[in-house]
């Protein structure tokens, strides 16, 4: 397992920064910990954390073809994907960009062809109350099948 850590800090510009605010971001480090390898030694899939020891959470996941070309990256908040969400197609062209908001597809998503262009745009929204149970799951009259059904879509009655 291979660690690296490094402090992400880039400015193409002259800015006056506060002297504690200066400190805050050298050392406000993220930890990379690549976890696969392809057998030709080129890294498959990598975590970022940030923070140390028990504070150490997880902030991304990232998995990479055998290219070396990013495939895929994804958020993550309280050990859920929340945040960005990107795949790529392997020639390094985006193929999907949206956000999952506590490890579900939420809001707006965007489909790409491998040349580049876009292929669909849509929206995606699972921001119900736990209680609320969409009309068509209520139709279903097999208890045990509408209970499976409110289980696969994440709604507890």
């Amino acid at each position: 397992m291979f660690i690296r850590y490094r402090v992400s800090v880039y400015l193409d510009y002259p800015v006056e920064v506060s002297p504690l605010l200066l400190i805050t971001i050298l050392f406000s480090q993220t930890k990379e910990v690549i976890v696969d390898r392809y057998k030709n030694g080129v890294k498959k899939s990598i975590i970022v954390y940030e923070g140390e020891g028990s504070n150490e959470k997880l902030i991304r996941k990232l998995g990479y073809y055998k290219n070396g070309k990013l495939q895929f990256s994804t958020d993550w908040k309280d050990g859920m994907r929340n945040g960005n969400v990107i795949v790529n197609y392997e020639n390094g062209e985006l193929g999907f960009k949206g956000k999952y908001l506590n490890d579900r597809l939420d809001g707006n998503m965007i489909y790409y062809y491998t040349d580049g262009k876009v292929h669909l745009e849509c929206k995606i929204q699972f921001n119900r109350e736990k209680s609320e149970i969409p009309l068509w799951i209520k139709e279903i009259e097999d208890d045990e099948e509408r209970k499976e059904m409110l289980l696969v879509m994440g709604i507890t009655a």
